[in-house]
């Protein structure tokens, strides 16, 4: 949540920052900061094993420090090996601490979200005021979406939003449709070493083209291509990188 904490800096709650995304863990994040409730549940299959951390499941913040802290070892539950137990024997014996900890920061937490929308970028697209500044950050890797917080979808039980999967197709009609939208020059595209340079404007000078140019940085710019040529040079210096 960079872009919230910077702009509430600023500005505060005078000008609300609204957003959407699909994951758990960032959904539970986005309707925690908005005041939404948060409906996330212990699986009965995950009983026997988490049944302890129902006392930590009661407010809003106990619930949200419990996800933000199940990412670090919520991925042990259910697999076999010494190495396995003993991880969540210690997570276990340090947890009232830690939750505290955890609990604390987010009660004393100011940066708020004017709402939150769960659900693909397409479909809050048409939901956002046309002369809304846009920000955003598709995924790259295939799948991205949807494996990053899998052991909180494997444990609880929540309002799981449909959507469909963003290909190279859909991120650029994306683009498209937002290009003209005020001050939405930068997208992240999750892409390293790529940034998406703002499109040429039209002035007096130069009746520009209006098209998204993206600028690669590895040391320095290199050039500017479109969204093939990008891709197609990253793949030549980070493919090994791809998952």
């Amino acid at each position: 949540m960079t872009i919230e904490r910077v702009l509430h800096e600023k500005f505060g709650s005078s000008r609300p920052v609204h957003g959407n995304d699909i994951q758990a863990y960032s959904c539970a994040l986005g309707w925690y900061l908005a005041g939404d409730p948060l409906e996330f549940t212990l699986r009965e299959d995950f009983e026997e094993e988490l049944g302890w951390l129902h006392p930590y499941l009661e407010g809003r913040a106990d619930l949200m420090a419990t996800l933000m802290l199940g990412t670090r070892f919520l991925q042990y539950v259910g697999k076999e090996g010494v190495y396995y137990r003993r991880m969540l024997a210690a997570t276990q014996e340090q947890w009232p601490r830690m939750h505290e900890k955890t609990a604390t920061k987010l009660r004393g937490l100011e940066t708020r979200r004017g709402s939150f929308f769960a659900g693909g970028v397409r479909d809050y697209r048409d939901q956002a005021p046309a002369d809304a500044p846009v920000v955003l950050f598709p995924p790259f890797y295939s799948g991205d979406c949807t494996s990053q917080f899998t052991p909180i979808d494997a444990a609880f039980d929540w309002p799981e939003p449909t959507f469909g999967e963003l290909d190279e197709d859909a991120k650029e009609r994306i683009i498209e449709q937002v290009q003209d939208r005020p001050n939405s020059a930068k997208y992240g595209r999750g892409i390293p070493g790529v940034r998406l340079q703002k499109r040429t404007e039209a002035t007096p000078k130069d009746s520009g083209d209006g098209i998204h140019r993206y600028q690669l940085q590895y040391g320095g710019p290199l050039g500017f291509y479109d969204l093939a040529g990008a891709l197609d040079l990253w793949k030549t210096k980070h493919g090994k990188d791809m998952r």
